[in-house]
C-alpha cells in the first residue's frame, strides 16, 4: 500500500506540473566588414556610440544583396563550448548554418531554443591581418539596425548592448558561471535581446573574438549583427600590446 501511495503522489505531481516550453526556432544573421564600410551607412553622429545612431541604410544594402563584395571579411559563427556556455550561464547551443539565399548578404546559424533562456554564439576571424573589433551594428527582432562602440567595462558603468574585456580575462573564467554573474550580467543591456562581449586579444597581430549573447523572446525572431574590424597592427603601440581600447564615457 504504501508503494501504491508513493506512486499516485508522483502521478499527481506529474499531471500538476506546468508542461515544458515549446522550442522556438530564432536566427542569429551576422555580417564581417572592415569599419571604413560601416562608417559610409552612419545615418547620423555616432554620438556616444551607444546606440544613437541608426545603420538602415547598411541593413536594407546587405538585406538586397547590394553591399560591394570587397567590403566583406571571413569570419565564422560557431557554437559555444561547454566551457564558454558555463562562464555564460546558458546551454551548449547546436544550430544550422544561414547562408545567404533569403538571407541577403548575411550569413549565420538558426536554432531551436527554449523562450526565456539565453543563448550564446562566438565569432572568430578566419584571417589575421584585420583584428581589432572596433564597432557594432546590432540589432533585436523588429528592431532598427543601431551602431555601438564596445567600450571596455569600467567600474560603475552604465549597462550596454556592447564591451570590451582583455581576451585572457574572458578565458580565465571558462567553465565558472560566476563570470556571468559578477561581471557581465550586471552591465550587459539585453532589453532588445541581443548584446556583445569582445574579447580584446593581446596580440596585435591575431584577432579579436565575439560572444554575442541572445535573450530568447516567446515567438520566433531573429537577431542581426554587423561587425566591423580593422588593422590593430598599423595602429602604433608596440609589437604584442593592443591598440588602446576605448574606456566607456562617464554619460
Amino acid at each position: 500500500m504504501q508503494q501504491v501511495a508513493v506512486l499516485m503522489i508522483l502521478l499527481l505531481a506529474f499531471l500538476l506540473s506546468p508542461p515544458a516550453a515549446a522550442a522556438v526556432e530564432y536566427r542569429l544573421l551576422v555580417v564581417n566588414v572592415e569599419t571604413t564600410a560601416l562608417f559610409h551607412f552612419l545615418d547620423r553622429a555616432s554620438g556616444w556610440g551607444q546606440g544613437e545612431a541608426r545603420l538602415e541604410r547598411l541593413g536594407r544594402a546587405l538585406d538586397s544583396s547590394t553591399l560591394q563584395s570587397g567590403t566583406f571579411l571571413s569570419a565564422d559563427v560557431q557554437a559555444p563550448s561547454p566551457a564558454v556556455a558555463a562562464a555564460f550561464s546558458t546551454a551548449v547551443a547546436t544550430g544550422t548554418p544561414v547562408n545567404g539565399g533569403a538571407a541577403g548578404q548575411w550569413t549565420g546559424v538558426r536554432w531551436d531554443g527554449r523562450p526565456g533562456e539565453r543563448a550564446v554564439w562566438v565569432v572568430s576571424a578566419t584571417r589575421s591581418w584585420m583584428s581589432d573589433v572596433h564597432d557594432l551594428g546590432l540589432a533585436g527582432p523588429g528592431g532598427d539596425l543601431r551602431y555601438f562602440i564596445p567600450y571596455r567595462s569600467a567600474i560603475k558603468q552604465a549597462s550596454t548592448a556592447a564591451v570590451s574585456y582583455p581576451l585572457e580575462f574572458l578565458e580565465a573564467w571558462q567553465g565558472r558561471p560566476r563570470l556571468w554573474e559578477r561581471y557581465l550580467a550586471p552591465v550587459l543591456d539585453l532589453r532588445q535581446g541581443l548584446a556583445a562581449v569582445v574579447g580584446v586579444n593581446p596580440n596585435a597581430h591575431f584577432a579579436d573574438r565575439i560572444y554575442l549573447v541572445v535573450d530568447q523572446p516567446a515567438a520566433p525572431a531573429t537577431f542581426r549583427a554587423v561587425i566591423a574590424w580593422r588593422d590593430r597592427a598599423t595602429l602604433g603601440g608596440a609589437p604584442g600590446m593592443p591598440s588602446g581600447v576605448p574606456v566607456s564615457p562617464a554619460r
